[in-house]
């Protein structure tokens, strides 16, 4: 019999390193999730309050502290490796949105976080309409970005940014969203039948109703994505602990390791196990 010579060996070896450090975050109730973080998912957490006793309070400060560690001088969020012209305006328009709505109520920010932030949001509307100004629209390929994109600029203009700014693209990007959203009737989310919009209910804001939604929960996520979980809980007229606490796993427990940065989806167990043990 041939031996398992050194490189192959030190390949097993890993690979059954691999294997064991995945399953040592395997959760009983999340499993498990080794997704990078996203900004944009990041932002929508940062945007959950919650009324206590003592008043309302802005639920992940974390969250938001971190999107401001990782704003860019130019006032963006197109982080190193963002890959593509889009993300980069999801992440910009989410954040944007995010520093906004923490300067109308300041809650429970700490004073860093808010001594900058009027220059902090100049920055960032100046950098998502210059953005938008060299978006190719059509050659665009990101999933649902026609549906995402035009909701977020609705969200940033009914609080009175961007008002006046229009851009090249604009006009066939409402034409992909009407086509798109002509498929849609709310109907379609109240029903039990699985949809690939629950991924991201941030883009049916004003459109559906969100108490109408929670038959979609699975260990209190929306379909593992923290930013469609964090739009619900937002929009939902009664607090629901079973979301919240998958919020705080996903904090505690993806890559983010704490620092309040989540991935764009979460649990991802089923993918990455079979990652690991197919390569």
């Amino acid at each position: 019999m041939t031996g398992i010579s050194t490189q192959d060996g030190d390949l097993q070896s890993g690979a059954i390193e691999l294997i064991q450090r995945a399953w040592e975050r395997y959760d009983k109730d999340y499993t498990a999730g080794c997704m990078t973080c996203a900004i944009y998912d990041t932002a929508w957490i940062s945007m959950v309050s919650k009324k206590v006793s003592d008043g309302k309070r802005w639920l992940f400060l974390e969250s938001f502290d971190y999107l401001l560690s990782m704003q860019s001088e130019d006032g963006s969020w197109k982080v190193d490796g963002t890959p593509s012209h889009v993300d980069g305006i999801l992440n910009t328009a989410a954040s944007l949105l995010s520093l906004h709505r923490h300067r109308l109520e300041p809650l429970n920010d700490t004073v860093h976080a808010l001594d900058d932030i009027e220059r902090r949001i100049h920055l960032a509307a100046t950098s998502l309409a210059s953005q938008l100004t060299e978006w190719d629209v059509v050659a665009t390929v990101h999933v649902g970005f026609e549906i995402i994109v035009p909701s977020l600029l609705d969200l940033l203009r009914a609080e009175n940014l961007l008002p006046d700014f229009h851009f090249n693209g604009e006009v066939i990007l409402r034409q992909l969203n009407s086509a798109k959203l002509s498929k849609f009737e709310p109907g379609m989310l109240y029903s039990r039948k699985a949809s690939t919009a629950v991924h991201s209910l941030e883009a049916f804001i004003g459109k559906v109703d969100f108490d109408k939604l929670s038959h979609h929960k699975t260990n209190g996520s929306m379909m593992g994505s923290p930013s469609s979980t964090a739009a619900y809980l937002i929009h939902t007229s009664h607090w629901d602990d079973e979301v919240e606490a998958y919020l705080r796993h996903v904090i505690a427990a993806g890559a983010g390791k704490g620092s309040g940065a989540v991935p764009s989806a979460f649990p991802s167990a089923f993918f990455e196990y079979t990652w690991v043990s197919e390569t």
